[in-house]
């Protein structure tokens, strides 16, 4: 008998996906992933978390934090202006608590800034235009009139990582903020992308048994308060022999200073009071920029004055250095409680 066989044996081959469906999916996960990246960087743009305890480093490095600084103008009825000697030696809170009224205070100042142009334009950008009395306060160090920071300094770093970041109105970290701690280590500072160590900020930490441990306590209102423990003769030496470089010959740039005393003018002019002093330094590094580095404090003074500024006179010795040419912790706030009763 024979049997029949259904043939079913032949398989239907596959239905093809057409060609422009393809398209539209592969467009299609683009635009997912592509929207998922804007909401990451979007997040790390406006959920930022507040600062903490009122000190921060913005961003975890120093870099951000320097860049913070540029993001907003209009800040306050008092703006001091420099270079690390006044970011490191003025604190804005101990300054208002001085004033004993109700003046807000920023400290605008940038690693090795210098008296540019540009730089005292957005120093004047600071000023609350509802400020009472607005002032501004330069911590004119020798070396911040110079040739050698005119160039290339803290704030043109920072302004041109600043517009770096900036696209189509939008300010993008620089990187993720980390979990934050009120003392940062000086050293640590380079640690870009890499977890913050965590440690009690009552204990002195130290890596790799170094001599020292330097220490930055940042501030949101652009203090960074430093101290060293313990204090080392070394780090003066240090100094000492970077400016023994610094001071050969006239520090100061006639070009700078000239510009400076005409934007004073202008300021006294638009009903800005202008105070001017002379940051402390050790006494070894006043002997090198008064000596060899050719600079006047009297005649600088005079000529300040004559432009319409007030001139702070101060006297070194009264406020203790880390390094020789950085406040401590508290000959700032020392400092800080000077200017603020001269400023009342």
């Amino acid at each position: 008998m024979g049997s029949t066989t259904h043939s079913s044996d032949a398989q239907t081959p596959p239905a093809q996906t057409p060609p422009g469906l393809t398209h539209t999916r592969v467009t299609l996960r683009m635009a997912v992933v592509v929207a998922l990246g804007m909401g990451l960087i979007a997040a790390g743009v406006v959920l930022r978390p507040p600062p903490r305890d009122g000190l921060f480093w913005s961003g975890g490095d120093r870099e951000s934090y320097f860049e913070h600084k540029l993001q907003a103008t209009q800040r306050a009825d008092v703006v001091l202006a420099g270079n690390s000697h006044v970011y490191r030696g003025l604190s804005p809170k101990a300054i208002e608590a001085a004033l004993g009224d109700r003046r807000t205070v920023y400290n605008f100042g940038f690693s090795a800034a210098a008296f540019t142009p540009d730089y005292l334009a957005a120093v004047r950008q600071q000023l609350s235009p509802d400020a009472k009395r607005p002032t501004i306060v330069l911590g004119l160090s020798p070396i911040a009139l110079s040739d050698r920071t005119a160039h290339s300094n803290g704030f043109t770093k920072a302004s041109r990582r600043a517009r770096s970041t900036h696209i189509m109105g939008w300010s993008l970290p620089t990187q993720w903020t980390l979990p934050l701690s009120p003392y940062r280590r000086i050293t640590d500072l380079k640690r870009f992308g890499r977890p913050w160590p965590q440690w009690n900020p009552n204990t002195p930490h130290t890596i790799d048994q170094a001599e020292t441990v330097y220490f930055e306590q940042a501030h949101p209102n652009g203090w960074v308060a430093s101290w060293s423990e313990p204090q080392l003769q070394t780090d003066f030496e240090r100094t000492h022999r970077a400016y023994q470089k610094y001071t050969r010959g006239p520090m100061i740039q006639p070009k700078l200073l000239a510009n400076l005393l005409e934007t004073i003018e202008r300021w006294t002019q638009q009903g800005i009071t202008v105070v001017a002093l002379r940051p402390p330094v050790d006494a070894s590094i006043r002997a090198l920029e008064n000596g060899p580095g050719q600079f006047n404090e009297d005649e600088l003074a005079a000529k300040l004055q004559k432009a319409g500024a007030r001139w702070l006179k101060l006297d070194p010795a009264q406020y203790p250095t880390y390094d020789g040419h950085h406040l401590r912790r508290d000959g700032a706030l020392k400092l800080s409680q000077t200017l603020g009763t001269f400023l009342r």
